[in-house]
C-alpha cells in the first residue's frame, strides 16, 4: 500500500510503502511537487502489481520438472513463443504456475 501526504512543517509531499497491518516499509520519500508525487505514487504502486504478479510465478526449469518434460526443452519453446505466460528477467525464465503444456506437433494423418 502507497500512502502519501503534505508536510506542511517542510512544505514537501511524503510518500511512504506500507505492509497490510499499516507499518512503514523503507524511508519515506520527499519530493517538492505535486506533479513529482504523482508521478513516484504512480510508478510505485506500478511496482506493487508487478510483485504481486510474479507471486503467482516460478522459474522455468521447476515448471519443466513439474509437468516431466526436460529444461532444455521448456526453454525451446519459450524461445519460440510457444508459452503465453513466459517472460524473461536477465538470463532467468519465469512461467505462470498454472501455464499448461500443450503438444504443439502436428499429428501425421494416415
Amino acid at each position: 500500500m502507497i500512502d502519501s501526504w503534505y508536510d506542511r512543517h517542510t512544505r514537501d509531499f511524503v510518500i511512504q510503502k506500507k505492509n497490510e497491518a499499516g507499518d512503514q516499509i523503507g524511508e519515506a520519500v520527499r519530493v517538492g511537487n505535486k506533479s513529482e508525487r504523482d508521478y513516484l505514487v504512480d510508478l510505485m504502486r506500478q511496482e506493487e502489481r508487478e510483485e504481486m504478479e510474479l507471486d503467482n510465478y516460478i522459474t522455468l526449469t521447476e515448471w519443466a520438472k513439474e509437468k516431466g518434460i526436460h529444461p532444455d526443452t521448456a526453454r525451446q519453446r519459450a524461445l519460440r513463443g510457444a508459452f503465453q505466460t513466459a517472460k524473461k528477467f536477465g538470463n532467468i525464465w519465469v512461467i505462470s504456475k498454472d501455464e499448461p503444456l500443450i503438444d504443439h506437433r502436428k499429428k501425421e494423418r494416415d
